[in-house]
């Protein structure tokens, strides 16, 4: 079941507090808790996301706060052999690290020399390349390197895509970046776009939309803070979704496609704004 978000109506003529002191009261939790909810950008004052926990509240605001995406105990393998394995990422779980992707699938497939080739932010979904092989680790990580690795995303971003086909060239860090963007559908609140990069820059993706005048819906860093249609107040998280990846086999150099379904809160995001 979808979890709804959170709402919480400060009452009128109780003096100030801050945003902080308020969250830790009407959630019962403690002042380290509402921090974080505040750190992760899951909270919004009357439709606009604010993070700041000293923020000022007077009373009469409508707090909101956003669900955390559901995790799976489990991860679902898309394709494994003697060579690789790509995953199907699920939202709110890093790629390496603690408590990670990485060593969910250790623990999960017995592999503890498992390594991520590649990342994915912790909110995005979809195909994720892992291998136990050094070798193989080296050689993956060559091509990415030199491009030889095609990658594409689905989004949600704000508002209506004008062009059927775009490419959007804009430095990140100081980089050549390189993203290219079909549109597949539009209402007058979002678009659903397929997006194909050539280059892969931190944030690459989530960046040049952004500067293009439409960030991904849910993007709590790089997206618009004052949401007015309830529709959006409601994206549960960033909608990013690595639905292709295709790369050349180390061994036999044969080309190989893994794909990603589109996960359940991306196509709920979708119905929402009647988009296909």
């Amino acid at each position: 079941m979808k979890k709804k978000n959170k709402t919480i109506h400060i009452p009128r003529g109780r003096g100030t507090a801050t945003l902080q002191q308020a969250l830790s009261h009407h959630l019962n939790i403690s002042g380290r808790a509402a921090k974080k909810l505040l750190d992760d950008r899951r909270v919004l004052i009357n439709g606009k996301r604010i993070w700041m926990a000293r923020h000022q509240l007077n009373g009469g605001e409508q707090l909101e706060v956003i669900p955390e995406p559901e995790t799976i105990k489990k991860v679902r393998i898309l394709h494994r052999d003697g060579l690789f394995i790509v995953a199907d990422k699920p939202a709110g779980i890093l790629t390496n690290g603690p408590s990670s992707l990485e060593t969910t699938l250790r623990t999960q497939l017995n592999l503890p020399s498992l390594r991520a080739v590649h990342r994915l932010d912790r909110h995005t979904s979809g195909c994720l390349l892992f291998t136990a092989s050094e070798s193989i680790y080296d050689a993956l990580v060559e091509q990415f390197r030199n491009r030889n690795i095609l990658k594409i995303y689905h989004a949600i971003v704000h508002g209506k895509w004008e062009d059927r086909g775009k490419q959007l060239r804009a430095k990140i860090d100081g980089l050549d970046a390189i993203t290219n963007v079909r549109l597949l559908d539009d209402c007058a609140l979002a678009s659903h776009l397929a997006v194909r990069i050539e280059t892969g820059r931190t944030h690459q993706i989530r960046k040049h939309l952004a500067q293009a005048g439409h960030p991904v819906l849910g993007d709590r860093e790089h997206g618009k803070k004052r949401l007015e249609d309830t529709r959006l107040r409601m994206v549960p998280r960033q909608m990013l979704h690595n639905t292709v990846l295709e790369f050349n086999n180390p061994k036999d150099h044969s080309r190989v496609r893994i794909t990603s379904q589109l996960p359940g809160d991306f196509k709920s995001c979708l119905n929402s704004f009647r988009l296909t």
